[in-house]
């Protein structure tokens, strides 16, 4: 199912680059709310009416995926805010403890773990990913600012000699493993 996704997604990206280029942070957002926000809340809206809303229709894989697409277009253009960090940290709970509490009341009645909101463009997974992908910018611009600083620490040697002499530890390795010490 995501091949036939992606080849849709190459094929407009020659459209939605010209969109985005031509585009204002306020349109950008206006996009990205009609193409994430709105499907999962009409879909809410009628699985409590009792019906279902066609794969085919505007709630469909592929507007789904374009609204992700210019999302993270629309997330690089924010600035690095630490109430904005904040603000993202505190979506991405909001949007996780109504899933956990979900799973966790379903397995407590049938035994059984039940995802209810596993799907992609489910409204708390859109909102997890969103905030997910902001947390995830800000942290890696600090990284970059404290590399540029001097702030960022050396590998310890520790690591290099309890490694497998066998295996040669790659740049990007290295960086990984500062990153996270």
């Amino acid at each position: 199912w995501y091949l036939y996704m992606l080849i849709g997604l190459y094929l407009v990206i020659p459209f939605i680059t010209k969109m985005v280029l031509n585009s204002t942070q306020r349109e950008l957002g206006l996009f990205t709310l009609i193409f994430l926000i709105i499907p999962p809340f009409l879909q809410l809206i009628v699985s409590r009416l009792g019906h279902t809303i066609s794969s085919y229709a505007f709630s469909a894989f592929f507007p789904v995926a374009v609204g992700y697409l210019v999302a993270g277009v629309y997330i690089s253009r924010l600035p690095l805010k630490r109430s904005l960090f904040i603000a993202a940290i505190v979506l991405f709970i909001a949007a996780e403890v109504p899933v956990i509490l979900s799973i966790i009341n379903t397995y407590s009645k049938t035994s059984q773990l039940v995802y209810a909101f596993d799907y992609w463009g489910s409204l708390p997974v859109v909102i997890a990913s969103v905030s997910f992908f902001y947390i995830f910018r800000f942290l890696f611009e600090k990284i970059d600012t404290m590399k540029e600083v001097g702030v960022y620490s050396e590998l310890p040697r520790y690591i290099p000699e309890n490694l497998n002499p066998n295996f040669e530890l790659r740049p990007y390795q290295e960086s990984a493993f500062c990153n996270y010490i």
